[in-house]
């Protein structure tokens, strides 16, 4: 990933350069793919995110299954301007908001 970040970083946009106004998600369904655990996953939003979500934090949700990935990609649509969306996937694992924590 350093060399896409290293890409993005270095392309002209606008005012500044492509990563400025780009997200990249990275994140494994499964915290340890062994084991299928799904009780500790990492995800990672890089870019500059047109300032939309604030950076250079670690949150912790306490394994909290109502704030979940679901509630991170409604926060990721939400940053794409499909401010309609109020849910992903499976009823039961939404709070049907986005991540509040994130911006």
């Amino acid at each position: 990933s350093t060399g896409l970040y290293e890409e993005l970083k270095n392309t002209p946009e606008g005012n500044g350069s492509v990563w400025d106004n780009t997200l990249v998600v990275h994140w494994n369904e499964l915290a340890q793919g062994d084991t299928h655990d799904t009780s500790q996953n990492l995800v990672v939003l890089a870019g500059g995110m047109g300032g939309y979500f604030r950076r250079g934090r670690y949150l912790d949700f306490q394994r909290n299954t109502t704030r979940g990935f679901s509630d991170m990609l409604v926060s990721c649509f939400h940053y794409m301007g499909y401010d309609t969306v109020t849910r992903f996937g499976d009823a039961l694992l939404s709070s049907n908001a986005p991540l509040g924590d994130l911006v």
